[in-house]
């Protein structure tokens, strides 16, 4: 679910990005000489699908699941991809070229 949740946001921000951020919008049809095919409806799903997650997991965190916990690796795993997405923001917000 953790990989989910980050998924999910991701997928979300980009999709509101596309859809909402004129300059992005604008961007995209100059790379790649077309509008952008997101939809309103990928925007809800992103969206939804968020905080349908969101609410998942913090019922693992609410209700008693015993021994249970989430294992070094999959802890592991969502540092390293929580870093290098936020390394990799900063580098896109960094050097990328303006809108104008």
């Amino acid at each position: 679910q953790l990989l989910n949740l980050i998924g999910f946001s991701s997928y979300a921000v980009y999709c509101c990005c596309l859809q909402f951020d004129t300059s992005v919008r604008k961007r995209y049809k100059e790379a790649f000489h077309s509008a952008t095919l997101v939809t309103i409806q990928d925007v809800a799903f992103a969206l939804w699908a968020t905080v349908g997650t969101a609410a998942t997991l913090s019922q693992i965190f609410i209700y008693e699941r015993g021994t249970q916990r989430f294992g070094r690796f999959v802890l592991t795993a969502v540092l390293i991809v929580l870093i290098f997405t936020f390394i990799f923001g900063i580098l896109v917000l960094q050097y990328a070229p303006s809108g104008s």
